[in-house]
């Protein structure tokens, strides 16, 4: 991760984390044979973010600043489903995102996508209530 702090394109660090992400995808698809996910599978997307921090007391603690964990998210997905390995990120049926201080020389990110049908975390019994679906369509 290039020092922990991209969020879209638009930041100076973007291009760079993208060209990460993506000779990742290539040694996975090359070098392990990883598994490509066929077209309409439904599939998780766990994103687990280590933040650097000099400070030894924030080390495994939770991230709460900024950036946002769902502005992290969205850019390992999008560059992913430039290649083989997720079609499309719209199958994406669930995500799991996690932010958490760490020393600096383990920084960076972990990116797990499998497929499957079974939710990855258990849905609380509070939930917001939204009329109509047609903001969904």
């Amino acid at each position: 991760m290039a020092r922990g702090f991209v969020v879209s394109t638009a930041d100076k660090n973007a291009k760079f984390w993208q060209s990460q992400i993506l000779a990742a995808c290539a040694e996975a698809l090359i070098i392990n044979e990883c598994y490509r996910f066929p077209k309409g599978a439904m599939l998780a997307f766990i994103a687990v973010f280590r933040m650097p921090t000099k400070t030894k007391k924030r080390w495994g603690t939770p991230h709460t600043s900024r950036p946002d964990i769902d502005n992290l998210i969205k850019l390992p997905m999008d560059v992913i489903s430039k290649t083989e390995v997720m079609p499309e990120d719209s199958h994406v049926w669930q995500v799991f995102g996690c932010k958490t201080w760490s020393p600096p020389d383990q920084a960076g990110a972990t990116f797990t996508i499998q497929e499957t049908m079974t939710p990855l975390v258990a849905v609380g019994e509070h939930r917001a209530q939204l009329n109509g679906t047609d903001w969904l369509s």
